[in-house]
């Protein structure tokens, strides 16, 4: 069993079904195996051999789903690094070869392939190989994430591991998939598109992918017949902006939100124009989903709330502040372990974070949890993150960059949270001169180190509220700008 043997067996029954649709194309099951051949016809010709490691920096999904199926035929390890090679350098990643999808993306010329649109004007030989019986050659996939600290890292898992998480994707609707036209608004080389996604296509299902075009999502949704929707809290805030959404959403059945806890009142809105069932999950890329709520408008449900274990694959566990295990515990630090056959996910390189990553078999994103019975809840975080709709950034990172750009100024970024549950960039700051909100987002911009990044307030204060042994107090300091009530 394969990635590749397991899509090529759907081709075999709907060769001429749609399997893929994006801005630029539509790709039958078939055209999607083509494109394989092609590539690997290709790829093979300039050096790629089994067992190298393969790294694509695209945002387009044809690219993304052909390499991951092509990976599996050739037994690569293959990596996403999203729209941009930069993840790879952030993490000194070490690769065989890098392929690119966009003119502008660069890597090194000795090691860089980039995928020309005249290599698919060819049509490919009308008899392909038998992908659907193939076993396996010992793929492995890695994807780019912000892990717990806005430096990019890169969870590694085995194809039987992926396989794993392709078939409990969807479980939770307590339904098949088959005849579905599911859209993410989640870039195709995630991990969370790339997991949901495969469980689509393995289904028979039809997968339609956004890409860089996320502004035009309500368009799509009524032009494809949309009926499954994979969102983050960022997309929904601004499909609420709009006043002719609901006549969009007529036909969508199902919702699942994700990469940030999304908010009560954004839940509420959503519900008002989109008569779906409405999911909301919480995971990781190193673990997988973890957590699934099913939320309906009568449902009194304390803050924080992230649902129930829905994976029979993850143990749970809590840890005291030095990450020591504490059994019976029933609040602290979370931490979530595989026992899943394949055996759990690492990093290709070590990211060297003390207080999150794998730690005693178990991966500890940061969070700081309580149970209730079966129920669990977010109550804080061990380190300072924003958390843009599950692109993580490390306020210590901002602080060190603004103090750059601003000399002379003593600055403290801190999480400011709308009335819509999202989280945005506020900074409150001691100098002689005063200092705009769009001063320091120009700052923020100059760098690609924080891409979506919004500052809301920049507030000039006299003096640091400061705790007992002389550190800033940011408790205090949140309640004194007004952040957090008293």
């Amino acid at each position: 069993m394969s990635l590749i043997s397991e899509f090529a067996k759907v081709a075999t029954r709907l060769p001429q079904k749609i399997a893929l649709i994006t801005g630029q194309s539509q790709l039958t099951y078939r055209d999607i195996l083509a494109m394989v051949q092609v590539l690997d016809d290709r790829l093979n010709a300039r050096g790629i051999r089994p067992g190298q490691t393969v790294a694509l920096a695209s945002p387009r999904a044809e690219f993304c789903i052909a390499l991951a199926l092509l990976a599996s035929y050739r037994g690569w390890t293959a990596v996403f690094s999203g729209i941009s090679p930069q993840p790879l350098t952030e993490a000194g990643l070490a690769y065989d070869w890098l392929l690119l999808t966009e003119p502008q993306a660069q890597g090194p010329e000795d090691r860089t392939i980039r995928i020309e649109p005249d290599w698919f004007r060819t049509p490919a030989a009308p008899a392909l190989p038998d992908f659907a019986a193939h076993q396996g050659a010992g793929a492995r996939f890695a994807f780019a994430s912000s892990g717990t600290t806005g430096v990019a890292k890169f969870p590694l898992s085995s194809e039987e591991n992926r396989l794993e998480a392709i078939a409990d994707s969807w479980t939770f609707l307590g339904e098949g998939l088959s005849g579905r036209r599911g859209l993410s608004s989640l870039t195709a080389g995630s991990g969370w598109a790339f997991t949901s996604n495969f469980a689509l296509l393995f289904a028979g299902g039809s997968v339609v992918s956004l890409g860089i075009e996320a502004s035009q999502i309500l368009p799509m949704l009524d032009l494809h017949h949309i009926d499954t929707l994979l969102l983050t809290p960022a997309i929904v805030s601004q499909i609420l902006a709009l006043p002719d959404a609901a006549q969009f959403l007529g036909s969508v059945r199902d919702v699942r939100f994700g990469g940030s806890l999304i908010a009560e009142r954004m839940l509420v809105d959503f519900a008002r124009i989109c008569p779906a069932r409405l999911f909301s999950g919480y995971g990781a890329a190193e673990i997988g989903t973890c957590f699934i709520s099913r939320w309906q408008p009568d449902d009194a449900r304390a803050a924080g709330y992230v649902g129930r274990l829905s994976n029979p694959r993850i143990e749970v566990a809590f840890f005291d502040d030095a990450l020591n295990p504490a059994p019976g515990a029933t609040e602290g630090i979370i931490g979530f372990r595989s026992l899943g056959k394949t055996g759990a996910r690492s990093y290709l390189t070590d990211p060297h974070d003390a207080k999150t990553g794998f730690h005693h078999g178990f991966f500890i994103p940061g969070d700081i949890m309580r149970r209730e019975g079966d129920d669990f809840f977010l109550i804080g975080r061990t380190k300072n993150i924003l958390n843009i709709s599950g692109n993580k950034f490390s306020l210590e990172m901002i602080g060190e960059h603004l103090a750059r750009a601003f000399p002379g100024a003593d600055l403290v970024p801190l999480v400011d949270t709308g009335s819509d549950g999202l989280e945005r960039l506020a900074l409150a700051y001691r100098a002689d001169h005063a200092l705009s909100a769009a001063e320091v987002q120009r700052a923020l911009d100059a760098t690609r180190r924080f891409p979506v990044l919004e500052v809301t307030r920049v507030i000039r204060i006299d003096a640091f509220p400061v705790t007992q042994t002389a550190k800033i107090d940011i408790k205090a300091l949140r309640r004194q700008i007004g952040l957090d009530r008293a």
